[in-house]
């Protein structure tokens, strides 16, 4: 499980733990880690414990701290793998991929001015989610397909391109019929 900031608090990572799952989740400064406690360092002196705040009965858990080094910041990434099991640059990979997650759910809020449920009973409101997450995930697959089609790199695809033309045709704004061809030509655009 990767996650950003916000999530590395003990009771999730416990839990995870005790599920038998692995975890990389960036820390920010309202995470306190502790250093030398005098154990034994199961990762070397990359070793760090979380240990929750007035709960000194409950067992500190034992993790591994990754640095990573950015345009002169530093990024703090708690683990509990071993150095073996994910490498530091392993690590720096896959925290990096959560960005598209990240540029995802941005779409939906941003682009599609979906962050707040317009439906007032939660089963409606879950369907409206649910649907709002299908149209998005349409309209990437019919402008991507384009694009690879076409040979244009991927990763530049427009949510906000996508739902403007789409809401033109709605709208009638396409006046001439396009060809399945001209409309690829569009999407892929």
């Amino acid at each position: 499980l990767v996650a950003d900031a916000g999530f590395a608090g003990f009771d999730l990572l416990n839990m995870i733990l005790d599920a038998g799952h692995s975890f990389l989740f960036r820390v920010g400064g309202n995470v306190r880690l502790l250093t030398q406690l005098g154990r034994v360092e199961l990762h070397g002196e990359d070793t760090v414990w979380l240990w929750p705040q007035g709960r000194r009965k409950e067992q500190p858990l034992v993790l591994r701290l990754v640095v990573l080094r950015r345009e002169g910041r530093c990024v703090y990434l708690i683990t509990n793998l071993s150095e073996d099991r994910l490498g530091h640059r392993q690590a720096a990979a896959l925290y990096g991929m959560r960005w598209g997650v990240e540029v995802f759910y941005r779409s939906l809020k941003q682009t599609l001015e979906h962050r707040v449920m317009r439906s007032r009973a939660p089963a409606q409101a879950q369907a409206e989610l649910a649907w709002s997450l299908v149209g998005l995930q349409l309209m990437g697959l019919m402008s991507v397909s384009e694009m690879i089609q076409r040979r244009i790199e991927p990763l530049r695809w427009s949510p906000a391109a996508t739902r403007d033309l789409l809401r033109k045709a709605i709208a009638g704004h396409c006046h001439r019929r396009l060809s399945t061809r001209g409309w690829g030509n569009r999407l892929a655009a």
